[in-house]
C-alpha cells in the first residue's frame, strides 16, 4: 500500500493500530517527531544491541519520580548536605559521553 498526501495524513481507530515491517521502519520528520501517548506506555527494544541516539546539541531525557518530580537524566547533578561528621559533599558531574 503506498499512502501519500500534499499535506496532512489521519489515521484514527476506535481500538488499535498497528504498524510492522519485516525488515526496517523509518519514521522521518524534516522539523519535528512528536509522538505520544495519553496513556501508560511501555517502549521495548528486544534486540542486541538496541540502542537510543539523541544526537542534537540540546537533547535530553526527562523522566519523573514516585513524586512527580521531573527529573533531566542527561544534566541533572546529585548533592549531599552536610552530613553528621560535618563533611561538606561536592555535586557530581553530569553525564558525559
Amino acid at each position: 500500500m503506498l499512502l501519500s498526501a500534499k499535506n496532512n495524513i489521519t489515521m484514527f481507530s476506535s481500538a488499535s493500530t498497528s504498524i510492522g515491517s519485516g525488515t526496517t521502519m523509518t519514521v522521518k520528520a524534516a522539523t519535528t517527531l512528536d509522538i505520544k501517548s495519553e496513556a501508560v506506555g511501555t517502549m521495548i527494544f528486544e534486540g542486541n544491541s538496541s540502542s537510543i541516539n539523541l544526537s542534537g546539541t540540546s537533547s535530553t531525557v526527562t523522566a519523573k519520580n514516585a513524586s512527580g518530580t521531573a527529573i533531566e537524566l542527561t544534566g541533572h547533578v546529585h548533592s549531599q548536605a552536610v552530613d553528621s561528621a560535618g563533611d561538606t559533599q561536592v555535586n557530581t558531574n553530569a553525564p558525559v559521553a
